[in-house]
């Protein structure tokens, strides 16, 4: 299924390839057996996540954020977390990748190349140590190679252990995409709202995906699709 997301975001097969029919198809099945809990449309993220401390939910499809929600959650519930790579079709645990924001310089920036400076201190190792020692989950780990990031002795076993199964993860091409980082505004958009529409029986998955291709196509004609790296 990564393969065929990167095939499409690079506009090299629709979105309404067999695959993705059968995709969206599952998601409407868990929908309907209610795996996304009665509460879907009333809690907030931090909300659902915290259900798994108290029991009241048996997992949570989340990122590497709510890591720092865990000292909040689980340490008052008496609860142990745990984190696994998304579950595919194969069986084996993919790591869909993705950023919050972007770090841009201004076009029109005063001191251009001071800003640049900044950029380069903060992709350093030793600000990668220091930052991700006290805000773990949050800020950005180089993907491949985590040797020279030192870690303090307070951190989360877990996140260590994490960032190291998502380095080798991508190491070995087992990683997948977030909507948020690589489809462009609308698509983005739409691709929330009308899978919704789906799974509330408001339209097909076929239908859904015809609108979903539709919307995307114009994006990327018009510029407005995010760059995909090559697959390594």
């Amino acid at each position: 299924m990564c393969l065929s997301v990167y095939k499409a975001l690079t506009g090299a097969i629709p979105w309404t390839d067999p695959a993705f029919v059968a995709a969206i198809d599952k998601l409407a099945q868990w929908w309907d057996k209610g795996y996304f809990g009665d509460n879907y449309f009333s809690l907030t993220l931090e909300q659902a996540f915290a259900q798994i401390a108290t029991g009241q939910a048996g997992m949570a499809p989340t990122g590497t954020w709510n890591f720092t929600n865990i000292p909040t959650y689980f340490p008052q519930n008496n609860a142990e977390p745990g984190f696994v790579g998304f579950p595919s079709m194969s069986g084996d645990p993919i790591y869909p990748l993705g950023i919050g924001s972007t770090l841009s310089v201004n076009a029109k920036a005063g001191n251009a190349d001071g800003a640049a400076a900044v950029l380069d201190y903060i992709f350093k190792d030793d600000f990668y140590s220091k930052m991700n020692s006290v805000w773990q989950g949050e800020w950005n780990l180089p993907l491949k190679d985590l040797s020279k990031v030192k870690l303090a002795d307070n951190v989360q076993p877990l996140y260590i252990e994490v960032m190291k199964n998502l380095s080798s993860a991508v190491n070995a091409g087992k990683y997948g995409y977030t909507t948020w980082t690589f489809l462009p505004p609308a698509t983005d958009t739409y691709l929330v709202s009308g899978m919704e529409e789906v799974w509330l029986k408001k339209q097909s998955s076929a239908d859904f995906l015809k609108k979903l291709n539709e919307t995307f196509k114009q994006e990327k004609d018009a510029g407005k699709a995010p760059a995909v790296p090559a697959r390594t």
